[in-house]
Parts: structure tokens; C-alpha cells; sequence
């Protein structure tokens, strides 16, 4: 399945996550994830059987007056989103995987509506 959300991990909430290795059934992931002390660039997770990798993704699309220097496409998916291109989207395989456990356990680790609220010069 692919676990999408346009809300920022907390990252001491999503270290956690990483540390405690507790997504049962899951053999294979990969994607990238927003998290909050990383507003400027991605971060790439992956699980491939007992390794796990978290490293510097990509660059997430400049804010702001540079949203002129988008690409047209990006323009067109992104422009009307307020922190552009930035999100979720991990995608999970496994066995016996409990998807909607998962999908909570994902959920339960962004940020919370009064974190959210405080914007990026706080988070």
C-alpha cells in the first residue's frame, strides 16, 4: 500500500519510529517523508527485510516569491498546495500486514493541529 499525507512527521516522533522498528508484516519500503526540521529538503526511508535506511533526500521546491522558477509541471500539480511539493509517500510491502495499524501508527507520529498551526518558524 502507499501511506500519502500532505502534513510534516514530528521528528522526535518519527525518530522513534525509526528506532523502534515496530511495523509488523513489513518487508520492503521505500519513499520519502517530510519532517518538520527538515523544511528544506526530503528525507528517504527505506526498509529492506532488518535494514533500515533514513538519509537526505532531495530538495522540496523553493517557497515563496521562487515559486516563479518552478517548472511548468510542477507549477501545475504544486502551485496551489501552501508548502508546495512537500509530503508523504511511502509505499509498503509485506506479509501479514495489519494496513490500517500501520496507516495509525503513521498518522500518529505527524504533527498534531496546534503543531501544524504554528508554521515552520516554530516546528
Amino acid at each position: 500500500f502507499v501511506y500519502r499525507n500532505d502534513r510534516p512527521f514530528h521528528p522526535d516522533r518519527f525518530e522513534s519510529l525509526c528506532l523502534s522498528g515496530s511495523l509488523p508484516g513489513v518487508l520492503r519500503a521505500k519513499g520519502y517523508a517530510w519532517v518538520a526540521s527538515h523544511h528544506l529538503a526530503s528525507v528517504e526511508y527505506s526498509i529492506a527485510g532488518c535494514t533500515r535506511t533514513v538519509k537526505p533526500g532531495s530538495r522540496w521546491l523553493p517557497l515563496g516569491e521562487a515559486r516563479q522558477s518552478w517548472p511548468e509541471e510542477a507549477l501545475a500539480k504544486w502551485n496551489s498546495s501552501p508548502y508546495g511539493d512537500r509530503r508523504q509517500e511511502l509505499v509498503f510491502i509485506g506479509s501479514a500486514m495489519d494496513e490500517f495499524a500501520i496507516r495509525q501508527q503513521l498518522d500518529g507520529i505527524l504533527l498534531t493541529e496546534e503543531e501544524f498551526a504554528q508554521g515552520p518558524e516554530v516546528w
